[in-house]
């Protein structure tokens, strides 16, 4: 399912998984991707593709040499989708094989991979069940360095600070009923991530959680006792440990509000050499006034201050809105960053209106195919970091759909900061982030559309670095010919500014694409 490429642990694939994992690790990786293919196979199947792209590129001004001369690139990409709806496994899986050349400087050539991965899987009777996790992005190794818009013809070919991240995660759940009145879950998790070329933000985590909790539905009050643990191991950093308990009070007068209480204690060794105890307590509300409104917050006083999650969303017949701000530490179970693509902004969008995850994936591929909008497209970047951090990131969701026009939009802010003062490398991550992104889709008859698509990142200055700015706009036409085959035709144009090696770059583009 993965391609050959040159990579620091040889050919890609297994040696890829072994090498985060260690040797049982290339066996996780293949049982978290192949499971749910194999599955699909049964039900509801196997897709092919393949396309093949061109680009025509120059550079507008640059301060390193001015002008360049134009120089073309080229790629060809097979892929393959494997779903299933139903049955004992549910899931998805998308793989696609990039083989790249250019014809700048020394007529490179590159080989990437791009992966989209998840599975539930019923073992047991409905009570053991396995979740897995692949992924595979490019991300930034440093912030401040040089960025370039995604689906620019130098991303592929950044060798200096653009890596692919392999992100695996398997974790199996046992779930059940004491008597009557009290239900229990366990469950374990192993994940890995494993840069391409550099061990910078190479890491792995494995954790466990014990739950205990009221099994009576329908009740004004419900309890529930937690006790977690993980343990995070950084290649060019340090090991990390922490450990939770926690008590949790619920109470739902009415069906459309809930409160909870929580108090417990943690442990951590983040910021000295020994584990260090703190005490924690927070609190939770959620209204749903309407089956199309909802709001939640979350608040906790942890040992890095304070975390919260918060979301406010709202659907209308042809449009939705979604505003989430949280704040958490990439210390324990559940809480790891990671690049938000628009795929993941929409299923996140609509996960209160489809519940079931596999109708709410066909409804927003669907969508987003109507809007010709990439589900790959990354929404809020990820950068590797080599410690553990705190984030606080805000976002803004808009989706709009009718007869002809279509059109979505996004805007996020972050910042990130380092809280192991005990890290062995340093990090490179950015103080303050922001962005957005939108996208208009134009219906001009059954078989054509004229997409516009714009997006914005802007990365904060520090004491010791400067800022970027990088923006980029694009105005596409594309025909599908029946059902499997899409031509379209583009034009882009992207503006960095940096105070190191800023660049103006115009693109022509022309891709075919075909399904089998």
């Amino acid at each position: 399912m993965v391609g050959p490429g040159s990579h620091k642990h040889g050919v890609r694939g297994c040696s890829w998984g072994a090498a985060a994992f260690g040797g049982p690790g290339c066996w996780l990786a293949l049982a978290a991707l192949a499971l749910p293919g194999a599955v699909s196979a049964q039900g509801s199947g196997l897709q092919a593709s393949a396309s093949i792209d061109s680009r025509l590129s120059f550079n507008v001004n640059s301060r390193f040499g001015g002008r360049d001369d134009p120089w073309w690139t080229s790629e060809v990409t097979p892929a393959i989708r494997l779903q299933s709806r139903g049955g004992r496994v549910t899931g998805s899986l998308d793989y696609g094989l990039v083989l790249a050349a250019q014809t700048r400087s020394d007529k490179r050539t590159e080989v990437g991979n791009r992966l989209t991965g998840s599975f539930n899987a019923d073992v047991y009777d409905r009570r053991l069940f396995l979740d897995g996790r692949a992924s595979i992005t490019r991300q930034s190794t440093n912030a401040f360095a040089t960025q370039y818009a995604q689906g620019s013809s130098n991303d592929l070919f950044d060798v200096t600070n653009r890596t692919e991240v392999a992100n695996v995660s398997l974790s199996p759940l046992w779930r059940g009923v004491l008597g009557t009145a009290v239900q229990y879950e366990l469950r374990l998790l192993a994940d890995a991530s494993d840069s391409r070329g550099t061990t910078v933000g190479d890491q792995t985590r494995t954790g466990a959680t014990a739950t205990v909790s009221s099994a009576i539905s329908g009740t004004a009050l419900t309890w529930a006792l937690n006790a977690s643990g993980s343990e995070t191991e950084f290649k060019e950093g340090r090991s990390t440990r922490s450990e939770q308990a926690t008590a949790t009070l619920g109470w739902m007068p009415d069906p459309d509000y809930s409160f909870s209480l929580r108090g417990g204690t943690e442990r951590q060794d983040t910021d000295s050499s020994a584990l260090r105890s703190s005490n924690t307590w927070g609190a939770g509300a959620t209204w749903r006034p309407s089956p199309r409104t909802r709001v939640q917050l979350s608040y906790d006083d942890r040992f890095f201050g304070a975390g919260w999650t918060g979301v406010v969303e709202y659907r209308m017949p042809r449009s939705a809105i979604s505003v989430s701000s949280t704040r958490e530490s990439s210390d324990g179970l559940g809480s790891q960053f990671s690049a938000v693509s628009q795929f993941d902004a929409f299923m996140a969008q609509y996960a209160e209106q489809i519940p079931n995850v596999a109708e709410r994936e066909v409804f927003v591929r669907a969508l987003l195919a109507a809007q010709q909008i990439d589900p790959n497209a990354t929404v809020v970047p990820a950068f590797v970091t080599t410690a553990v951090s705190v984030s606080e990131r805000h976002q803004l969701t808009l989706s709009w759909s009718g007869k002809r026009l279509s059109m979505s939009a996004q805007a996020y802010r972050s910042q990130t900061r380092v809280i192991d003062s005990l890290a062995l490398a340093p990090s490179r991550l950015p103080a303050r982030q922001s962005g957005y992104t939108g996208s208009a889709s134009y219906r001009l008859d059954p078989q054509a559309d004229l997409v516009l698509t714009g997006s914005r990142q802007m990365i904060g200055s520090t004491d010791a670095q400067a800022g970027t700015d990088l923006k980029s706009l694009s105005l596409s036409y594309a025909y599908r010919q029946g059902l499997r085959t899409t031509l379209s035709l583009s034009a882009r144009y992207t503006v960095f500014n940096s105070t190191l090696e800023p660049y103006r770059e115009a693109s022509v583009q022309a891709a075919l694409g075909h399904r089998f």
